[in-house]
């Protein structure tokens, strides 16, 4: 049986009718944790409760629910001061139901505990009970660290991620549980146990499904308190500024009539982040305005998976988009290689987390690039040694034409062969560019290097 606990301050009527769920109207729900196990039903399998976030007691709320049996991040928390009207509670109710459905479950590094800094006249005189929300985990099966990337350590604003010998090492007393990391990662390897893509997701789709009007979506900060607006539903996120066109794009493929989130200072959000905001909010418009209006037709979690941005908007691209779309924040990008700078290293597609940019020995190294694949990371610059010549760039926005077409070459070079055992040498233009450095003086040495690989030059 799935029970609904409802806080009653403010309840006028009976509890509402809801469809498969059990309500029940308990006094100071809100303010203490002893009502909510005296409250549940025993046949009690499945929890959500109903609380006004502006009072609520949300750390004795999880000491209940723990002393009850029940998994505080599995159950469903519904925000009254968000619902507006008792006749959107249902809506909500299954929204949250959807959200918490989509929990696996957490590791015990993944539960962060938060000071208690919220009370009530009525709980004053109370011990402030700690709350605990989920933090991320770093998988290292899917991290790509290995590889150079460390992108979520340079994006953490708390500098609780660090890179070290080819891992990301993360402290968790430094965290500020943002959500950025789960994000920023290119490949999927956050787990956020509470943000989930699959949670947030499932959460849009059954608000969207479940009402009998339009529903547009707005994202707040998880400590943002924001009065209700007809015809809009909140989603919680760990806060606003982890947020990526790709969210927006997805929540509006998922069914949204519109979608916005709330500023850090407008919410009450003490991580800040508004300019962060303000950028992705900047490219959500120039991608709506260049490509059209999203369809409903992202399935699951699909469009909040790592790097979904550049898939949705192939899926909403009008064919008469402009041939370049500049943006400024956003995870979409284009790599250009010029020939005459490249040494054909493979340093750039040796890094590159998405494999976007590959690199092949077959004739001679030939470097490609798929634009559909790439996250605008930059990590391909960064290593470039010979960036300052201008040996690669990278510009932030899309070419519609250029996605449609593919994967290309962007370098071919021819690799000399060893004259004793046939094996490649290094890429023409390398050993151009050795030559460069060593001047006149080191004529003799390069005659040696270009013609044997590295295990035939001491023959």
């Amino acid at each position: 049986m799935t029970t609904l606990l409802i806080c009653a301050d403010g309840w006028e009527g009976p509890p509402p009718d809801l469809d498969g769920v059990d309500p029940v109207l308990v006094d100071e729900l809100c303010v203490g944790s002893r009502s909510v196990e005296a409250a549940i039903p025993e046949a009690t399998d499945e929890l959500a409760v109903a609380v006004h976030r502006r009072r609520v007691n949300m750390g004795a709320l999880q000491a209940g629910m723990r002393r009850a049996g029940f998994d505080p991040f599995a159950v469903a928390v519904v925000d009254l001061d968000a619902v507006g009207t008792p006749s959107e509670l249902p809506v909500a109710v299954a929204a949250g139901l959807a959200r918490a459905r989509a929990f696996r479950g957490a590791a015990p590094e993944q539960i962060k505990l938060l000071p208690s800094d919220r009370r009530t006249r009525r709980g004053f005189l109370s011990l402030g009970a700690p709350t605990y929300t989920g933090a991320p985990r770093i998988v290292p099966e899917v991290c790509a660290a290995d590889r150079g990337c460390d992108l979520c350590v340079t994006e953490c604003p708390a500098g609780a991620l660090s890179w070290s010998d080819g891992r990301v090492v993360y402290d968790p007393t430094s965290c500020v549980v943002c959500g950025i990391c789960l994000t920023t990662c290119p490949v999927g390897a956050v787990d956020h146990p509470t943000a989930s893509p699959a949670a947030i997701s499932r959460e849009i789709a059954t608000a969207v499904t479940a009402s009998e009007t339009t529903t547009a979506i707005r994202f707040r900060c998880r400590e943002a308190v924001v009065p209700a607006e007809p015809g809009w539903y909140q989603v919680e996120v760990p806060c606003t500024q982890m947020l990526t066109v790709g969210w927006f794009l997805a929540a509006r493929a998922l069914g949204a009539a519109d979608v916005d989130a709330v500023p850090c200072s407008r919410g009450g959000c003490t991580l800040g982040g508004d300019e962060r905001l303000a950028g992705t909010l900047a490219d959500l418009d120039t991608v709506v305005t260049a490509v059209g209006s999203p369809v409903a037709d992202v399935e699951a979690d699909d469009g909040f998976a790592a790097a979904a941005t550049t898939r949705l908007i192939e899926r909403f691209a009008d064919p008469a988009a402009p041939v370049w779309v500049e943006l400024s924040v956003s995870d979409v990008g284009s790599v250009t290689i010029d020939p005459d700078a490249c040494t054909a290293c493979e340093a750039c597609a040796t890094v590159c987390p998405t494999s976007a940019l590959l690199s092949t020995s077959d004739d001679g190294v030939r470097i490609t690039f798929d634009p559909r694949m790439c996250v605008a990371c930059g990590l391909c610059v960064r290593v470039c040694p010979e960036v300052d010549e201008g040996a690669i760039a990278l510009r932030r926005g899309f070419d519609l034409a250029d996605r449609r077409r593919g994967r290309r070459t962007l370098r071919h070079d021819p690799t000399p062969r060893c004259e004793l055992c046939g094996a490649p040498v290094a890429p023409a233009s390398m050993l151009a560019r050795i030559s460069e450095l060593l001047g006149p003086e080191g004529s003799a040495t390069m005659a040696l290097v270009g013609r044997r690989c590295i295990d035939c030059r001491g023959r």
